[in-house]
Formats: structure tokens, sequence, C-alpha cells
């Protein structure tokens, strides 16, 4: 059974039968990612337009965010 309570991004804990040992898996990429309102989802690099106006991986492990971009014409233009 699993010990919701360990649970983290990279690693589960379950309980083995025998009501006295742990078995660990962890994993060395996310399997899973904190929810905005709490819980866990997977993780999911799509990308889409955050509430700010920037641009970000819909459930990812970290906080990233892209700026949707300039308005004085010269974004993407070196000077």
């Amino acid at each position: 059974m699993e010990v919701v309570e360990e649970r983290t991004e990279r690693e589960t804990v379950f309980a083995n039968p025998d009501g006295t040992t742990f078995t660990l898996e962890k994993s060395v990429a996310p399997v899973r990612v904190a929810a905005q309102g709490g819980g866990w989802v997977e993780p999911d690099a799509t990308l889409v337009k955050k509430t700010d106006g920037s641009v970000g991986p819909k459930a990812a492990a970290v906080d990233l965010s892209f700026s949707s971009g300039g308005t004085d014409g010269e974004a993407g233009h070196d000077r």
C-alpha cells in the first residue's frame, strides 16, 4: 500500500505486507508535479498562455515561463 504522505515528484513509498519494511520507487525525472489547486498531476510540457500573458508548460516541476514578446516591433531582432 502506498504511503501517500511520503509521495514527492520523484518518489513513491510503499508499506510492505510484513508491516515493518518499506519499498521506495525513485525516478530521475518527475513522475508527477504539484497541481495549482493541490494534489498531483502528470507532467505536461504543452505550452499554454498564463494569466499574466507569459507562456509556459502546463504542468512542470519548476516554475518556468517565457515572455509573450514585445510590442515595439523589434521583438526577435538584434539591435
